[in-house]
This record gives structure tokens, C-alpha cells and sequence, in this order.
């Protein structure tokens, strides 16, 4: 009876032991996820990656907890933003990579008579589109709204990219993205798109602002490393009008090379008239020139 006793108390102690040893080891675990939250984020309050992976999976955490959705374009809704926002793009652990190298199509502002939210980047079908900065994929599929095949990447600093019209799609939502790794392939999806680009915009809590305030185009890098946001940066009004006064300029630059011929060796009025589907008499109106003037090589002369 005395063993059967014993025998009883030594699995209840041995069971309080494990008890202890899994508190104890629980307790453990709770303490360092606490020092890598407690290190997620820089003195401004943007959360940072600290180069080991136990950190990468906090910050994941932290950036996908608040409003996320794979599916709703712009969950952020009303929520209130602040009359200004500092925000670190970079530091000795981030970086940034250009999304295409590439010149401006088109800027942000006022064009068409609507705002245009980002820069229209020029590219080939085909040609890979990076992620600019770290952060987690929240959105890629078609979006039937005009961007065609989109890309939405939340950032640690809370800023979220846009890479839209691509002609296909190399991430899954939720995916963790390292700048520089490619998201997909350029080319002309949705049905705003009038040609191969991509369609880049830069926002914070769904409200986009001009992606030239942060990123030197030109240069291929970044203004600077961190941007003091207000609520000005957000408006998009009709007086930003700069992208509209770039696009009739080039608009009708091209309108012009088209609507023109330049004078080559042995050219006729005759021949230039057959072969531009107009008539002497007009070319001769447009040009101010007689039907059996001579023509100088080099010169452009109007076709319409």
C-alpha cells in the first residue's frame, strides 16, 4: 500500500514539475518576444527590421494588424491622419531600389479633367518591376477599377506602393518582399491603359501623394532618408496642373513630327503632295511657297 502511495506521489510531483518547467519556459518565450517588439520600433515610433528573422516575423505582425485586407483597394477608409507624418524610408537595414530605371511619362496632378494619383513610368511588356522598399504584399490581382494587374506593398514605415497595369503578377498576398525583389512583369493591363508603363503611386493610409517627393527619378534614388508629411501633401487639386501642361506639350509636339515632313534629296512638291496624301496647292498655302519653288534639303516643310 505504502509503494502504490509513493508511486502516486512521485507522478503528482513529477506532473507539478512539468508544469513548472513549461511556465518557466513560456515565460522565456514571452520575455523575448517582448525585447523584439520592444525593438520594431525607431525612436520616430516606424517600426524597423534589426537583420534577424525572429524580428522580420514581429514586424510582420506589425504591419499586417491594423486594416488589412487582401481584397478592399483602400481599407483604411476615414481614418483620421494627423496634420503632419515623419516617416524614415531608410536606415542601416532598409533600403531602396528603383522600381523600373526608367524616365516619367506622365507626372502626378491634374490630367484629363481627374486627379492622376501617381507617375506613369516607362517600360517594355515584360520588362521586371521591383519592389521599391521592404514590406509584406496586401494586394495582387486584377483590379477591374483600371489598374488592371496591381500590386499593393505595405511598408514598415507605413507607407504602401502601388505598381499597376503589369502583365503578370510573381507574388502572393501576404507574401514578406525584400526591396529589389521582383513583383511581376511591366506591360498594359486595365482598362485605363493606353500603353506599355507602369502606373506608380506612393501612399500613406490610402491617401496618395506626388511618389517625386521621396524618390529623385532622375538619379535613380531616394531625396532623401526620412519626409516630414502635412495634409497639403494630399491634396490633389487643379492648380497641380504640371503633369497636364507636360502631357499638351508632348501631346502636341507628336502631333506636329506627324503633321510634317522634312525635304530630302530630290523631294518634288509633286512627290512629297503623293506620298503624304495631301495636294501642292495646300503644301504650297501652309509653307508660303509657289508651285515651282525651289526646295531647300533639311527644311520641314506642314503637312496638315
Amino acid at each position: 500500500m505504502a509503494n502504490i502511495e509513493w508511486r502516486i506521489l512521485r507522478q503528482l510531483i513529477n506532473l507539478e514539475i512539468f508544469v513548472v518547467m513549461k511556465f518557466i519556459q513560456r515565460l522565456f518565450i514571452a520575455v523575448g518576444l517582448m525585447g523584439i517588439c520592444s525593438n520594431v520600433a525607431n525612436a520616430d515610433g516606424n517600426p524597423r527590421y534589426d537583420g534577424n528573422d525572429s524580428a522580420y516575423v514581429a514586424m510582420y505582425d506589425f504591419i499586417t494588424c491594423e486594416y488589412w485586407d487582401n481584397d478592399d483597394l483602400t481599407p483604411y477608409g476615414d481614418d483620421f491622419i494627423p496634420d503632419t507624418v515623419h516617416i524614415k524610408l531608410t536606415d542601416e537595414f532598409r533600403c531602396f531600389v528603383m522600381p523600373v530605371e526608367t524616365k516619367i511619362n506622365s507626372h502626378y496632378g491634374w490630367r484629363w479633367n481627374r486627379p492622376h494619383k501617381g507617375l506613369d513610368l516607362h517600360l517594355e511588356t515584360g520588362d521586371p518591376v521591383k519592389a521599391a522598399f521592404d514590406g509584406v504584399v496586401r494586394y495582387a490581382q486584377y483590379n477591374n477599377g483600371g489598374y488592371g494587374n496591381l500590386v499593393i506593398i505595405r511598408h514598415y514605415n507605413g507607407l504602401e506602393t502601388y505598381y499597376a497595369h503589369l502583365s503578370k503578377i510573381d507574388v502572393l498576398p501576404n507574401a514578406i518582399i525584400k526591396a529589389g525583389e521582383v513583383l511581376g512583369e511591366g506591360g498594359c493591363s486595365g482598362s485605363r491603359c493606353t500603353g506599355p508603363h507602369l502606373h506608380f503611386e506612393t501612399r500613406y493610409k490610402d491617401r496618395p501623394f506626388n511618389p517625386q517627393e521621396i524618390i529623385a527619378f532622375e538619379q535613380g534614388c531616394l531625396s532623401s532618408e526620412s519626409i516630414m508629411l502635412t495634409k497639403s501633401n494630399f491634396v490633389i487639386g487643379k492648380s497641380n496642373s504640371s503633369s497636364t501642361t507636360f502631357n499638351s506639350k508632348s501631346a502636341k509636339s507628336k502631333a506636329n513630327l506627324k503633321y510634317s515632313y522634312k525635304i530630302k534629296n530630290g523631294d518634288t512638291l509633286l512627290a512629297i503632295a503623293l506620298r503624304n496624301k495631301t495636294s501642292v496647292k495646300t503644301l504650297c498655302k501652309l509653307n508660303k511657297l509657289k508651285p515651282d519653288a525651289t526646295l531647300k534639303i533639311g527644311r520641314v516643310l506642314r503637312l496638315r
